[in-house]
């Protein structure tokens, strides 16, 4: 699967940024997730990016943590104006991507 159009040229930027430790982007998405607690479409979003990030192993391809990691950091951006349905399916492409097919709406 191929990210969005309308996502595209954020996420491809974050997917060249520089890499956090796993760990500080599961406490940013843990802190997303109190917050988020009373919308039910961007729970199930920022839930299914804790999955993967929780799936991050030593193993893990170096490819799959860049995108990992840059859908943990899209998804935390501009919560003011965030897509939720948008967001969703960037987390479907890199799901994809990543083989957690599971993870997939």
């Amino acid at each position: 699967m191929k990210i969005p159009e309308a996502a595209r040229q954020p996420f491809d930027r974050l997917l060249t940024a520089p890499l956090k430790k796993t760990n500080q982007h599961k406490k940013e998405i843990e802190a997303l997730q109190r917050q988020l607690a009373d919308h039910a479409e961007a729970s199930a979003v920022v839930g299914r990016v804790m999955v993967l990030l929780g799936r991050v192993e030593r193993k893990t391809s170096p490819l799959y943590i860049r995108l990992i990691h840059a859908v943990a950091t899209y998804v935390t951006e501009d919560l003011e104006n965030a897509d939720w349905s948008l967001r969703a399916s960037v987390v479907d492409s890199v799901a994809h991507s990543t083989k957690h097919f599971d993870l997939k709406r």
